[in-house]
């Protein structure tokens, strides 16, 4: 570990090893049996067509996939050149989740000198649904968060360079980082660290990146497609305005719902000054940010998108959790272990939401992690036995080798029921049906999906028309 400039071996301890344990269980273990995710599918696309010399294309861009963060497309693609299957790339995205924890744990252990409270951070981040459900899919907020705390633990050892470039890797990572940058600044100056090096170096990253956009696409193409500008837009659009904030709060709603336990713990932290207050620097900002998100206000707190804010809130609640439970301990006179109750109450937590998540899921997933792949791979078995040469809406087409074309609809009903495919994939609560089989539209139940085929083409919008979908559960 780097310790005040200067590297320092440290003996592994049992708390950062069943970190790192806890994290292949619960992380890393069920990739395979993980259900497909819509947003990850097409980002897999992304990394595979580049993988396959495509370049940076995927369903649904005229140009290059460049709205978003591009280093998890970059980090991934050398390993799919050896298997382009979407487990590899969740591989990657879990060991990287798992790496954040291990950073939480090297960052919290830094400012409390505390392995216990350490711990207890680490694990509170790896026991969140955020990082339950798409931790182990190949999503890109692990790999911006991943380096965004690798940034924070090497300012801490005065490694201001390598900061910095960490600092720009995050922001490649996952776009919205680009919001927490300015804050930087500031506790860099709080901290009394070098503020204009750290500025010149986390520009480094980017300089290959925009040499890229200039000699290709060009900037206005980039500016068309970048995802920050879009959220903005969206949010900017008055006429929305009635709509959005009515959702913005269901969706903090849901996020101090599902985060209380952290939420609790990072309050007591500041009131008690246990915790680096400095960290307040960068992690409140990321409560406007995340309020400007499109997909946060629209599909709520069980999604990816809080993901960097619960890490955050982590390095704050570890040490206030344990500190409250100590004082609580403590009049009552109980010599029991402060870690143990804590972990029986995470553990607890986790059971509840296991079990609220299988009830209220909206697409039959199973647990937090949304399990059911088995399910897909019917469905992909089915279609490539059967829809050579044709058209398919529905993420399961982008595992069909030899269909002609396969759309990305996600939740768009009436867009797919215009393409009029051969094939379409999609769940029952989002479409009304208005009658069953005809000799033109076979329709096939699997799993948790409604499976259309129209021959010849032309004949799905005789049988479903599309329904208002449902708020206030697990989207997806």
């Amino acid at each position: 570990m780097l310790l005040h400039g200067r590297l320092t071996p440290i003996k592994p301890h049992y708390y950062l090893w069943a970190t790192i344990i806890i994290g292949f269980f619960l992380i890393l273990l069920p990739v395979p049996f993980e259900k497909l995710h819509s947003d990850e599918v097409v980002y897999w696309d992304t990394a595979r067509n580049l993988a396959s010399g495509a370049g940076l294309k995927t369903i649904g861009f005229e140009g290059p996939s460049i709205g978003h963060g591009v280093l998890p497309f970059l980090i991934t693609t050398p390993f799919l050149y050896i298997n382009s299957h979407i487990f590899i790339a969740r591989i990657i995205s879990a060991l990287f989740t798992i790496g954040c924890a291990i950073l939480i744990f090297l960052i919290v252990r830094n400012y409390t000198k505390n392995e216990k409270s350490a711990f207890i951070s680490s694990i509170l981040f790896i026991f969140s649904l955020n990082t339950l459900r798409f931790g182990g899919r190949f999503y890109l907020e692990p790999y911006g968060l991943f380096f965004f705390l690798l940034s924070l633990l090497f300012i801490e050892n005065n490694r201001i360079a390598l900061s910095a470039i960490a600092a720009g890797l995050s922001i490649l990572g996952r776009e919205l980082w680009l919001g927490v940058y300015p804050f930087y600044l500031i506790y860099l100056w709080k901290k009394r660290k070098p503020v204009l090096p750290f500025f010149l170096f986390s520009m480094v990253p980017f300089i290959p990146f925009f040499l890229y956009v200039w000699i290709g696409p060009g900037f206005t193409y980039f500016l068309k497609v970048q995802a920050i500008l879009l959220h903005l837009k969206s949010l900017l659009n008055v006429s929305k305005g009635g709509e959005l904030i009515p959702q913005l709060f269901h969706s903090w709603a849901e996020f101090f719902f599902m985060h209380i336990l952290t939420i609790m713990g990072a309050v007591w932290a500041v009131k008690k000054r246990i915790c680096d207050m400095a960290l307040l620097i960068l992690i409140l900002p990321q409560f406007f940010i995340l309020s400007m998100v499109n997909g946060f206000i629209m599909n709520g707190a069980f999604t990816q998108y809080p993901m960097g804010l619960q890490a955050g809130l982590s390095l704050l609640a570890g040490p206030g959790i344990l500190d409250g439970v100590d004082r609580f301990a403590r009049r009552f006179n109980k010599k029991v272990s402060s870690v143990a109750i804590v972990i029986c109450i995470i553990f607890a937590q986790f059971v509840v939401l296991n079990i609220l998540a299988t009830m209220v899921s909206l697409h039959g997933s199973y647990g937090i992690h949304a399990l059911g792949y088995w399910n897909d791979k019917k469905v992909i078995r089915l279609l490539n036995e059967n829809a050579e040469g044709e058209v398919i809406v529905g993420i399961q087409g982008a595992f069909v080798k030899k269909a002609s074309k396969w759309v990305w609809g996600d939740s768009d009903i009436t867009l797919a029921i215009e393409i009029e495919p051969d094939w379409l994939v999609t769940y029952p609560n989002r479409v009304s049906i208005i009658k069953e089989d005809t000799p033109e539209v076979k329709v096939y139940h699997i799993g948790p999906y409604l499976v259309l085929h129209s021959h010849p083409p032309g004949h799905i919008h005789e049988v479903i028309s599309p329904a208002d979908f449902p708020k206030w559960r697990f989207r997806k």
